[in-house]
């Protein structure tokens, strides 16, 4: 007899803590995975329509970058012509600071 109880009690256990998790742990089948579909292209969509213009900005600030550099480059070539001159004339009796270009790609 206890054999016989062991195994009922073991077997109405077992399904109770499968119902239990079932209901309480496992996503509705098909109508979760749905929801879930539905989010995700939704997300996959927002990217889609986002991607071309973080492309866009990407070139532009890549743009704006290389006019930066270009000015600055002129902006050096003209304060050396000027350190230049000064130095030619005796302007000071100090000496004159050499201008460097420290500017970096990543700044």
């Amino acid at each position: 007899m206890n054999v016989q109880w062991t195994e009922f009690e073991n077997a109405a256990t077992y399904n109770y803590a499968r119902k239990f998790v079932e209901d309480n742990y496992r996503p509705k089948a098909e109508h979760e995975t749905s929801k879930l579909e539905v989010q995700l292209n939704a997300m996959k969509n927002t990217i889609d329509r986002l991607q071309p213009q973080v492309d866009a900005l990407n070139r532009s600030n890549e743009q704006a970058q290389a006019d930066i550099n270009a000015q600055t480059n002129r902006m050096m070539t003209c304060m050396n012509w000027i350190m230049t001159a000064m130095a030619r004339v005796r302007m000071s009796n100090i000496p004159l600071p050499t201008v460097e270009n420290s500017t970096s790609s990543n700044a």
